[in-house]
């Protein structure tokens, strides 16, 4: 993903799966997103490094990869964490 063209994308391992709530392990052990930049580079980005924004503000991140900077809207992470809660995946 890059640019401002954003989908939620449910990664290859996970298709065809039922939704069953899973425990993230890394870091603060709060939900994250993995994202998936053009140039093939993965990163996540954890629910507690967003909380307390407004949905208006933009984050933005440099890959780490290829050094394009990544333009996310908050307001997409908010909506991203909300459908995972709504599938099962998350608390």
């Amino acid at each position: 993903m890059s640019g401002q063209n954003w989908e939620l994308r449910t990664p290859r391992s996970y298709l065809g799966r039922t939704p069953r709530l899973l425990r993230p392990a890394c870091h603060d052990r709060t939900p994250f997103l993995s994202i998936e930049h053009d140039c093939g580079e993965r990163l996540h980005l954890h629910e507690s490094q967003v909380r307390g924004l407004d949905r208006d503000t933009d984050i933005l991140a440099r890959c780490p990869s290829c050094s394009h900077l990544l333009l996310v809207p908050a307001a997409f992470l908010f909506d991203a964490f909300a459908e995972l809660r709504r599938e099962g995946w998350i608390a």
